[in-house]
C-alpha cells in the first residue's frame, strides 16, 4: 500500500500541523514514553516485528510491550500515530481531532490516546522482517479509517507525496 496520506490540519489556534503520515507506533517510538502514555487499556498493534516467526509486537492493556510478540491473526487495536511535516506544537502538548485525544510525542510526532478500532495483522512475513505493517490488514484499515476521516474535515487537503 505504501500510501503517504497528507494532510493540513488546524485543531485550534494554538495546534496547526501538517500531517505526514498516518502510521502506528514502533517499538522505538514509545520506548521513551512513560508507562502512563503509553498504557491505554486495551492491547494494541506495533509495526515492531516480534521474536518468533509470524510474531508482532503489540502493547498489553497494562502498557508492557510483548516483544516475543502475538501471532498475526489475533485481534488487537489500531492505535494511530501522526507524523508531521510542520507544527506549532510542542513535545507534551495535548489537542482532541475527530474526537481522540492526541499527544505531541515529540515535536514532529502525535499519538493517539485510544485506538480506532480492531485488526488482525493476517500476513505472514519471514523474520528478520524490516517492515511488518506494510500491505496488512492493519495498515488497510488504519489507511481505511483516516480516508474516512479525511474528508469528512473542513481542511485544507493534497494526496502528494511532497515533502
Amino acid at each position: 500500500m505504501n500510501a503517504v496520506l497528507h494532510k493540513h490540519i488546524i485543531v485550534n489556534s494554538e495546534i496547526d500541523i501538517k500531517v505526514k503520515e498516518v502510521t502506528i507506533p514502533s517499538l522505538d517510538d514509545i520506548s521513551a514514553l512513560p508507562v502512563g502514555q503509553i498504557a491505554i487499556g486495551e492491547y494494541y498493534w506495533l509495526k515492531t516485528p516480534g521474536r518468533h516467526y509470524n510474531h508482532v509486537m503489540s502493547v498489553d492493556a497494562q502498557g508492557m510491550v510483548n516483544q516475543k510478540g502475538d501471532y498475526t491473526y489475533l485481534a488487537n487495536g489500531i492505535r494511530p500515530m501522526l507524523r508531521l511535516k510542520d507544527s506549532i506544537a510542542r513535545t507534551g502538548d495535548t489537542f482532541t481531532f475527530l474526537g481522540h485525544e492526541w499527544t505531541m510525542i515529540t515535536d514532529k510526532t502525535a499519538l493517539c490516546g485510544d485506538t480506532i478500532g480492531k485488526a488482525i495483522y493476517n500476513r505472514e512475513f519471514n523474520m528478520p522482517a524490516a517492515n511488518c505493517f506494510e500491505d496488512s490488514c492493519v495498515e488497510a484499515a488504519l489507511y481505511s479509517w483516516w480516508r474516512s476521516v479525511y474528508n469528512e474535515t473542513d481542511s485544507e487537503s493534497e494526496t502528494n507525496d511532497e515533502n
